[in-house]
């Protein structure tokens, strides 16, 4: 709510919330688009983050908090394309505990037992040619790994995340200046 409300360009709200511990941790959740009939990019128009399969995979999405960012990454052996950050957006509520069944799933015919949701307000979604790498993130965010929460309390890594949101608005033409 503080990102679409708030004032001044989305640089400057995200430098605001990421200043205050208290507001905002990043995510970067896999697309698993190698378990899918297509590429997983179906996600950003339902405007969730999904992970599916077996219970330990919606344990991915039990930290999410409102207001969180969320990197959303595609595995370069699941497209072809070199895969990367494909996505930036907002957690706009938390995971509810719930399986999503039936025609609520984005992927219905699916061979997974379960798919779980998250809505998110994405920001940036990239084209396959303008994704973020991951020696491109490494330069922001070292050697997280492409599947967790980062736990940004430490004021470089909080910058490197800020740093990396930015530049995945940069790239999808959001505006980041006055």
């Amino acid at each position: 709510m503080d990102l679409k409300e708030g004032e001044g360009p989305m640089g400057v709200q995200i430098d605001r919330l990421v200043k205050d511990e208290s507001e905002m941790d990043f995510h970067i959740i896999n697309t698993n688009a190698q378990h899918l009939d297509d590429d997983g990019t179906e996600i950003y128009q339902a405007g969730k983050v999904v992970t599916y399969g077996s219970e330990k995979f919606e344990k991915k999405l039990k930290n999410i908090n409102p207001g969180d960012g969320i990197f959303s990454y595609v595995s370069k052996g699941e497209v072809n394309y070199s895969g990367g950050f494909k996505a930036f957006g907002i957690a706009r509520a938390p995971y509810d505990g719930v399986p999503t069944e039936g025609n609520a799933r984005i992927y219905p015919n699916d061979s997974h037992e379960y798919e779980y949701h998250v809505p998110v307000t994405w920001l940036a979604v990239l084209l396959n040619n303008r994704t973020v790498t991951v020696s491109e993130k490494r330069r922001f965010v070292g050697e997280q790994p492409t599947d967790t929460k980062i736990k940004a309390r430490d004021q470089d890594l909080r910058q490197g995340c800020r740093l990396l949101a930015e530049v995945m608005l940069g790239r999808s033409g959001y505006p980041l200046s006055w």
